[in-house]
Order: structure tokens, then sequence, then C-alpha cells
């Protein structure tokens, strides 16, 4: 995989590296979705903001560290990470799962 990210991509990135990014994506979607799903929490798609009560927040984080960045920020790309990390598609191979399309947030330079 790391190969093809290379050839494609112009880079030199290491296996290593790849499943880096993969579990911090990973863990990145788990507690999101965890948060998202917990009773009193709601997500501003649109928005892309987790709404709930300052008391809820402070409640959840006392036992919860991970969600801490999302208070002010939501998931901008939780659907991306949906596609590849929900059950269904994890019974996928990974191929195919790296043929899923990404999109470049980033325009290209004339």
């Amino acid at each position: 995989m790391a190969d093809g990210i290379n050839q494609r991509r112009n880079t030199q990135v290491t296996v290593l590296e790849v499943r880096g990014h993969y579990k911090r994506l990973e863990d990145e979607y788990r507690t999101f979705k965890e948060l998202i799903t917990s009773e009193g929490f709601f997500w501003d798609m649109e928005a892309n903001v987790v709404v709930a009560t300052a008391e809820r927040w402070d409640n959840y984080l006392e036992t919860h560290h991970g969600p801490v960045k999302f208070r002010v920020k939501g998931c901008a790309h939780f659907s991306l990470l949906e596609r590849m990390f929900s059950s269904e598609l994890l019974l996928q191979p990974l191929d195919v799962l790296v043929a899923l399309p990404v999109q470049n947030p980033i325009p290209e330079a004339d």
C-alpha cells in the first residue's frame, strides 16, 4: 500500500507511517462516533459542531478525554471516515478501502 501511495503522490512514506495514520484516523472516528451517539449530544453536520449543554460536555469530559478537541469543532471528514471504518466496510478487503475516492482539499497550484 505504501508503494501505491508513493507512486500516486510522488512521496516516500513507509508502511509504519501508513499504519500510524490509519490508526490515528480510526481512533478519531471511533471517539467521534461514540460522542455523537451519546445521550444529549447532537452533531450539526452543516456547521460541523457538536451541540450539547455545557454541563453535559463537562460531565462527559470527566471520563472521556479524547473528544475534548471536538468541543469547539466537529470531525471535518467524518463521512469519509465512516466509509472507511463502519463495521460493514471492515468486512471488505483493504485494497477495496484504499480504492475509495479521496478529495484533495488543497487546490493544485497553477
